[in-house]
């Protein structure tokens, strides 16, 4: 039982992950159409586009979602809201932004898989998301490596070095020199710094050296480095989205880009920087694990970037750019407030099914038998039975119920203890039900005749109040039982002064005996008002 109850859980766990992903996809896809008219743009808003959709990947859009619908579903479909019973305030609001009707919607596709299922799969994902996050975390401390290992340098090479770092305008212990055969990278997250391969000061001028610098410098400023993390992240994590990959792909070559656009800007030559990266390419250095000059060396971003520094004044923001971040703000931020199930319906805004076909195991089969027990009492003992948890609302001694049930499912049983009481009930989650128990009848209402005393039990007079010869009147108000006994007694009236003259009124109304009151023919708790005096004789 607790293997499968383990197994629901994962279950839901990744019906929400997968749902969550292909909300992402609906986002994605019109990105990547609106990412071609972008492509003459200036490189920032393609970076700042992708940087926006790799940050999507990590938000629960499941979570904001149901909090609108809910909203909408209160503005739009008002009268539904009255169909659903004196729910206590906010109730619907707390159930769907804690996801609980998103959960209790997948337990249907959870329930088409045998129970090891999604164990199984799990386990294969914790074991290939492990791996990928090892593998990962080697890359990046080698990274790290290369910026605690710094090859000194004299003579033409120090002056050269020099002369670029100084034209660049960047502190001298930023740049750290290695005898790695790795292309030129900032490395760092926190603390960003620029390693070059001691063979670039002898293949490059200083030109061309102050713009691989200034190239380097502006994935600095632009958080390159900590962004390359959060996607090596989204690698390990979601490695089986598949629309991850040309996401990343999209996304490391905006960033070259954008550093190639703001490098110039920042003072870089349009020619030196082109004889930089043909240079640089032909000394086949290895490609870095950290950002890089040359981005993965992928030969078609080279050819565009190259492209693109040999006439920089083509680039720059038109109206139908302005137009498609337009789009594209619209598109992420419509994604995160209005997400889309598969059912394509808003989230909190669902048709409703059936309460108790949202239990995941109400097909459950359970034997229990009760005669006049409460209806409480009844309730444990099917949710202990059933392996659910049931949250009680209302006065636990309402009814007395009578139940034979031999090897029904667990829906049957809750539906057999509703013919009997009224029951009001509302599936929480998969495995939690609340349930409002009946509140006894008030007298006077259409169709009630009230109790009538078959065996009256009179008070004890306190010694306390005899001794100080104090009189009172107690006014209580009873529960008055379908089977004729007295339930919850509480006083209205008190006898001022004098609390054991209370106490000796509520010891002797328990002890009596009713007719119960009737409600169309039918026996009911009652509420029951009962005056007791206190005279001394």
């Amino acid at each position: 039982m607790r293997l499968a109850a383990v197994d629901h859980t994962l279950g839901v766990i990744w019906i929400e992950l997968l749902r969550h992903l292909w909300q992402s996809a609906l986002v994605l896809l019109p990105l990547f159409l609106l990412a071609h008219v972008l492509r003459t743009a200036p490189a920032r808003w393609s970076h700042r586009l992708w940087v926006a959709a790799l940050a999507k990947l990590f938000i629960p859009l499941t979570l904001f979602g149901p909090l609108v619908g809910a909203a909408l579903q209160r503005a739009l479909v008002s009268s539904a809201a009255s169909t659903q019973g004196n729910r206590p305030a906010g109730y619907d609001v707390i159930m769907t932004v804690f996801g609980a009707e998103s959960a209790s919607t997948a337990s249907t596709a959870i329930n088409w898989l045998p129970a090891p299922f999604w164990t199984v799969s799990t386990l294969a994902y914790l074991a290939i998301a492990c791996w990928l996050i090892v593998r990962t975390s080697r890359d990046l401390m080698a990274a790290l490596r290369l910026a605690r290992v710094a090859v000194p340098v004299s003579g033409e090479r120090q002056a050269r070095l020099e002369s670029a770092i100084r034209l660049a305008g960047l502190p001298s212990d930023r740049v750290i020199v290695s005898d790695s055969n790795l292309i030129p990278a900032v490395v760092g997250t926190l603390r960003p710094r620029i390693v070059l391969p001691v063979r670039l000061l002898d293949a490059l001028e200083v030109d061309e050296l102050t713009a691989v610098l200034l190239h380097e410098e502006m994935h600095r400023r632009n958080a390159d480095p900590a962004i390359a993390t959060v996607q090596r992240l989204a690698s390990s994590l979601l490695f089986f989205f598949p629309l991850l990959a040309p996401l990343q792909r999209r996304l490391r070559e905006a960033a070259e880009l954008r550093c190639d656009e703001d490098a110039l800007r920042a003072g870089a030559e349009p020619q030196a920087y082109v004889r930089a990266l043909a240079r640089t390419i032909r000394l086949g250095l290895d490609p870095s694990p950290a950002p890089a000059a040359l981005g993965d060396g992928n030969p078609s971003i080279v050819a565009r970037r190259l492209a693109k520094l040999r006439e920089p004044w083509r680039t720059k923001t038109m109206t139908r750019h302005r137009v498609a971040i337009a789009l594209a703000a619209t598109i992420l931020a419509a994604g995160v407030l209005f997400p889309l199930t598969p059912a394509k319906v808003t989230p909190g805004t669902e048709p409703d099914i059936p309460e108790l076909d949202r239990l995941w195991n109400r097909d459950q089969r359970i034997s229990l038998q009760f005669e006049n027990v409460s209806a409480a009492r009844v309730l444990d003992a099917i949710a202990t039975a059933g392996n659910i948890h049931v949250v009680m609302d209302g006065p636990e001694d309402c009814c007395l119920v009578t139940l034979s049930l031999a090897e029904v499912s667990l829906r049957r049983a809750l539906e057999s203890l509703a013919a009997q009481v009224e029951l009001r009930y509302r599936v929480v989650n998969s495995d939690t039900l609340h349930v409002w128990l009946p509140e006894p009848l008030v007298p006077g209402g259409d169709g009630i005749t009230m109790p009538e005393l078959l065996s009256k039990v009179e008070p004890v007079y306190p010694h306390d109040a005899r001794d100080a010869r104090a009189e009172g009147k107690v006014i209580l108000q009873a529960v008055i039982r379908e089977d004729g006994t007295v339930g919850n007694v509480e006083v209205l009236t008190h006898a001022e002064g004098w609390p054991s003259l209370d106490e000796a009124a509520i010891a002797a109304v328990r002890q009596r005996k009713y007719r119960p009151g009737l409600k169309d023919g039918r026996p009911v708790s009652i509420y029951f008002t009962i005056r007791i005096d206190f005279r001394l004789r």
